[in-house]
């Protein structure tokens, strides 16, 4: 799905108004060490290496003359004396004009992987401000995000994905590169990790609380090393031949157009989108208030798949066919599968394991729990953001009826259940002390 995403690039566009959303998405897939990561990257990205190897075949074929033209500009340019009004003129087209052809000296690039922002931000210029971001060892690039190098050292390097995500323009100014303006970059990310760099992007604040994480769609392979039987494996050659021409025919019918073409909705695909933002995260707003910085992004990722997905399915005739139900339906359900690994990396990284059962519920009821009469609850979510399931916390219920209970809290949607923290005999009895101003 990234991959052919990231032939897609700025090419196709969902039109649902007010919105257009484009195919561009960020993964971030765990896997242990010694489970062919390098393997399964290889060769589900080596058709857009094609891609990129074939542009700069055809760009090495014309480098030496704008190299020449380069050179020539530069001279005519110091050649050009006094301050009138033409010769400001002339001189100013000469600069346009050389700006652009150093700008056409710079390799095409369709993924790049240890990068700067500075670097990533001069790539996209040089590349009508698309860019995929891969790699099959992705701690370099979070250590670039975190900013442990450049001119960004100490402090988070994720401005530029944060905009790319979403094509909002962004302007630098810098002494020693100048100033970089970019219109609408489109950025798509696929991160292959180990489970510690995973957590290590869950447990910073700025990733979290900035939106970054929001936006990553986690995807978490069990797969552990097996033994060598030694019998080779690889996907058969004619899939990675349908595969290499299916990915080629997107960089060709739409990375490379020059505007985007764009697919309209069924009305039912429409309907399938609004219930979906209605029910999972309106309704359910008071359950999940906590985490709606991922949650709203849900029908947002959805519309993103469906795009890619489409593109799929129709190739270069997507423009020319609607959006159905059934692709949408498909993408909510991607949408879904996703959404699971990344409650599960958001609790792993939020659980200190040095905490006790009973001190981790304290700790969410303190931080996120509500008064009511009984006692302050605290919703079974939000205890599993802390590895404590529904059925522990039943259990714990269940076993200490005087301090817990388990409660079905009625909200705008479908009832949130609830842990209630009861309170004491000794406390209710101040409680009710001071509802007649006696205590």
């Amino acid at each position: 799905m990234v991959t052919a995403a990231a032939a897609i690039g700025k090419g196709l566009e969902l039109d649902i108004p007010p919105h257009r959303t484009r195919a561009n998405i960020f993964l971030l897939a765990e896997a242990r060490s010694g489970t062919g990561k390098s393997d399964c990257f290889r060769d589900i990205t080596a058709p857009l290496v094609e891609a990129e190897d074939r542009a700069n075949a055809a760009h090495e074929s014309t480098r030496h003359r704008k190299a020449a033209e380069v050179k020539l500009l530069e001279a005519e340019m110091s050649k050009i004396k006094g301050h009138t009004e033409d010769r400001i003129n002339q001189l100013a087209e000469l600069f346009e004009r050389h700006e652009r052809a150093k700008q056409e000296l710079q390799p095409r690039r369709i993924i790049i992987e240890d990068a700067t922002e500075p670097a990533m931000k001069q790539a996209f210029v040089t590349n009508r401000e698309q860019l995929a971001l891969m790699s099959s060892e992705g701690g370099q690039v979070i250590a670039n995000l975190l900013g442990r190098y450049g001119d960004t050292k100490g402090q988070t390097s994720d401005t530029v994905a944060l905009k790319a995500f979403s094509g909002d323009p962004d302007s630098q100014l810098r002494q020693g590169t100048g100033e970089t303006r970019l219109k609408s970059p489109c950025l798509t990310i696929a991160l292959i990790v180990t489970p510690d760099k995973a957590r290590e992007m869950f447990r910073n604040p700025r990733f979290v609380e900035g939106g970054l994480m929001a936006r990553f769609l986690v995807a978490t392979s069990n797969a552990r090393p097996k033994h060598d039987d030694g019998t080779q494996r690889c996907p058969e050659g004619q899939i990675l031949a349908r595969w290499q021409d299916t990915i080629l025919d997107l960089v060709s019918t739409y990375r490379n157009a020059q505007a985007p073409a764009v697919i309209k909705c069924e009305p039912a695909a429409l309907k399938i989108f609004r219930d979906y933002w209605n029910t999972e995260f309106v309704d359910r707003f008071d359950e999940i208030e906590g985490d709606a910085a991922f949650y709203t992004r849900h029908v947002e990722q959805a519309k993103r798949l469906s795009v890619t997905l489409h593109a799929l399915k129709h190739g270069h005739a997507a423009c020319r066919e609607n959006l159905t139900v059934e692709t949408a339906a498909d993408a909510l359900a991607l949408v879904a599968w996703f959404i699971q690994n990344q409650e599960a990396a958001l609790a792993d990284a939020s659980h200190d394991k040095t905490l006790s059962l009973v001190e981790r519920i304290d700790k969410a009821a303190e931080e996120c729990g509500k008064l009511t009469e009984r006692g302050r609850s605290v919703t079974i979510r939000n205890l599993k953001r802390r590895s404590v399931t529904e059925e522990t916390a039943k259990a714990l219920a269940e076993a200490q009826p005087e301090k817990y209970a388990i409660e079905k809290h009625q909200t705008n949607g479908r009832p949130s259940l609830r842990l209630v923290l009861l309170y004491t005999q000794d406390l209710l009895a101040v409680l009710a002390l001071l509802s007649f101003g006696i205590y």
